[in-house]
């Protein structure tokens, strides 16, 4: 390790804007985000658990606690470099700095999935003509798909970019290519929260045409009665009527249960997916696809404009009182009995039409 100068000889050209980073500045950004670690924390603990197959809890809801670290790792790091300059210790900060990013990303595409089945279970028609089933079986699809690009694409893009970049000096094959691989990550990421933001305010208009009398609710549940002192939570398909009795279930307020909707996508969503927008296009400007990933020739806007819309973002997904969406009770997402004895009659009346022409015939 050697310190790096603007005048290094032994030091290449593409390496020598580090020699103008700040310490101060770069120990402020880490403690900024070591700050923000235990919100993070106490929302991931404030979250209650959804139903099963619907996990709220699942490790990519907590990828914004993991960015909060890496990013406070990463400014550490850089703030070392300039007195301790090393490859390793450069690649180091390249690594965690990149692949951090998709994280948050991720997590808003995991939130908007977790709003919209909560939304269907509640019976807002996000998909018309479909039923509860399909409903969030699309839902579930298209989050696969999102997250299928985010986690399998970008961050691998973003590491390989990361390693590329550094270890090759620019005009070299691998040098380019990993710049290219950055941009497309970074393009990537931008279009998906743009289709976030579109998809967000689709679904806000969908809740204000919402009829509130059509809210489903929750579903009674059969239980037995005690006998002998004890009582048993499931019941068989042997037991006879006199020994099953229905638990009456916990009344959905309407009006709450929507403006709770509401809140998740304008406190929440939208907000969170706007900001990481403007990073990631104010990161593109700044990006040098001339030098290394990592350095930037102007922290004086540098700094505002990038770190500055992180912890935006971050202390926007710690507003627990946005998250009030995932705690109303989840109505089953199987089809209504309703439901499906007018899909029944539907299929059987399309039946008797088709046998009727064929009879003309």
């Amino acid at each position: 390790m050697s310190n790096i100068t603007t005048t290094d000889p032994d030091i290449e050209p593409r390496f020598l804007p580090i020699a103008t980073f700040s310490v101060p500045a770069a120990a402020l950004a880490s403690a900024l985000y070591f700050a923000t670690v235990p919100f993070l924390i106490y929302a991931v603990v404030r979250i209650k658990p959804g139903p099963r197959g619907v996990d709220t809890r699942s490790p990519y809801v907590n990828l914004a606690l993991d960015f909060g670290i890496g990013r406070a790792v990463a400014f550490i790091l850089r703030a070392v470099l300039i007195n301790n300059f090393s490859f390793g210790l450069l690649l180091g900060y390249a690594l965690p700095f990149g692949s951090a990013l998709p994280g948050p990303c991720i997590q808003i595409t995991v939130l908007t999935r977790v709003w919209a089945l909560k939304a269907v279970a509640l019976g807002v028609d996000l998909v018309p003509g479909r039923t509860i089933k399909q409903k969030a079986g699309i839902v579930n699809l298209v989050f696969l798909a999102s997250l299928l690009i985010l986690l399998g694409g970008g961050v691998p893009m973003i590491i390989m970019a990361s390693i590329w970049v550094v270890h090759n000096k620019p005009g070299e094959p691998q040098h380019d290519l990993g710049v290219r691989l950055r941009l497309a990550c970074d393009s990537l990421l931008v279009l998906a929260m743009v289709c976030t933001i579109l998809i967000g305010f689709g679904f806000l208009k969908k809740l204000r045409q919402f009829d509130m009398s059509k809210l489903r609710q929750l579903s009674p549940v059969k239980k037995k009665v005690e006998e002998n002192g004890k009582g048993e939570s499931e019941s068989t398909a042997g037991d006879s009527p006199e020994s099953l009795m229905e638990a009456l279930p916990i009344k959905i307020d309407a009006i709450e249960a929507i403006s709770k909707l509401r809140d998740g996508l304008t406190r929440l969503i939208i907000p969170c997916a706007t900001l990481l927008l403007a990073r990631l296009v104010a990161g593109l400007c700044y990006l040098p696809t001339d030098s290394f990933v990592g350095t930037y020739s102007n922290e004086a806007t540098w700094y505002p404009f990038v770190v500055g819309f992180e912890i935006l973002t971050i202390i926007t997904l710690v507003q627990t009182r946005s998250y009030a969406y995932i705690n109303v009770p989840w109505p089953s997402l199987e089809d209504d009995v309703e439901e499906e004895v007018k899909n029944e009659m539907e299929e059987s009346s399309t039946e008797t039409r088709v046998t009727a022409t064929g009879e003309e015939r």
